[in-house]
């Protein structure tokens, strides 16, 4: 089964695709109007307003496959994603000013795809784009409009690996791999200067000279698939999730009364994977928040949580035996993390819901199908 997405940091998951985009020279294209088709759950959506966009495909971009979709950021009243040509050889950055419905592409020139496709991650203001045997990042304002790019150090013959960004204080840190060894390379000041450790044993897949980087959900507490650690990855306790068998904590943030929201995957069946929106108080044991709308035998893919003002959104896609998505939902979770109720269902098989993004006051949802143009939900809570 697919795996959930909240991306990644680097990983993940999952964001824009098929959009509009307009170079710079083009006129921006009128594009269908939006389409008020969202079935809005009769107990919890009063007073929302949800319509889906239907972007135009430009000739510059590729948008079209959810494997081809990049996260999605918000800066400065837009919506930004820093992504590929439709040849998928050059770096690049799309804009949206409104809302998804047209997208504008500027190329990032001496700046390969391949950094995108590695990792990609948040790091305060800018957004930085890591990987592949090329040993660059390129560092992105959040308006897009600006951009540089500088060698990441590694060892001859060494491979970047994937990006994650500490918080509170905004360092990246980047795994590498090399033909006898692994280093973990370190930045504090946006990529100007690197700082070079050895990679903890505890992070190197058994016989593999590679380093994993854990997420980091604020502070001390990393995340390592089936694995956590409270000391920044001094010592390590497996995770549980429920009662459920063979769980991976995903992704999660940290609370503002204590504890952490997060996404995780557990396995309900000999082959089903199932994404679940989780809780915890110690970092260890986590709880699932809501109860899973999914019928008997589908799987769920979860992306978020994102905080929107003072609550947080998280959408939730159930998928059949073949992992094909069904229906989906937007959940809004309150503050504490410890209740959330359904927002919106979309009743649309073939398409996932991806991480939520808030632009003022309009939250917009990413669609993302297998195959086929993405398309966008824009709602007013």
């Amino acid at each position: 089964m697919r795996r959930t997405g909240i991306g990644v940091i680097v990983s993940v998951l999952l964001l824009v695709g098929g959009c509009v985009a307009a170079r710079d020279d083009d006129p921006a294209p009128d594009g269908p109007p939006p389409e008020p088709l969202v079935a809005l759950d009769p107990f919890a959506a009063a007073g929302i307003r949800a319509v889906r966009v239907v972007p135009e495909v430009d000739r510059n971009l590729h948008f079209d496959t959810r494997a081809d979709v990049p996260p999605v950021f918000a800066a400065g009243g837009s919506l930004v994603a820093v992504t590929t040509d439709r040849e998928g050889e050059v770096l690049g950055v799309a804009r949206s000013a409104d809302l998804g419905r047209t997208w504008r592409y500027v190329d990032l020139p001496g700046l390969t795809a391949s950094l995108v496709r590695l990792g990609l991650a948040e790091a305060g203001p800018l957004v930085v784009a890591t990987g592949g045997t090329d040993n660059d990042s390129a560092w992105v304002t959040g308006d897009g409009q600006g951009w540089r790019g500088g060698p990441v150090p590694t060892q001859p013959g060494g491979a970047l690996l994937a990006a994650a960004v500490r918080q509170p204080d905004g360092r990246v840190v980047v795994g590498t791999q090399g033909s006898d060894d692994a280093r973990l390379v370190v930045t504090a000041d946006g990529g100007s200067t690197w700082q070079v450790v050895d990679c903890p044993a505890t992070f190197r897949p058994a016989g593999s000279p590679r380093c994993e980087v854990p997420r980091d959900a604020g502070g001390d507490l990393w995340l390592r698939g089936a694995d956590v650690s409270l000391d920044a990855g001094r010592t390590w306790k497996p995770v549980t999730v429920g009662t459920s068998s063979v769980p991976r904590v995903e992704d999660a943030v940290a609370l503002p009364g204590g504890g952490w929201l997060g996404s995780a995957v557990t396995l309900t069946a000999p082959t089903t994977r199932t994404g679940v929106l989780v809780r915890s108080t110690d970092g260890v044991a986590w709880q699932p928040v809501v109860e899973s709308p999914c019928g008997a035998g589908q799987g769920a893919t979860v992306s978020g949580p994102r905080r929107i003002g003072d609550r947080w959104l998280v959408t939730h896609t159930c998928v059949d035996a073949d992992d094909a998505p069904q229906r989906s939902h937007l959940y809004l979770v309150d503050r504490d993390g410890t209740r959330g109720r359904v927002l919106v269902t979309v009743d649309r098989p073939g398409a996932w819901l991806g991480a939520p993004t808030a632009v003022g006051d309009t939250v917009v949802v990413p669609e993302v199908r297998r195959e086929g143009p993405v398309t966008f939900l824009q709602l007013r809570l």
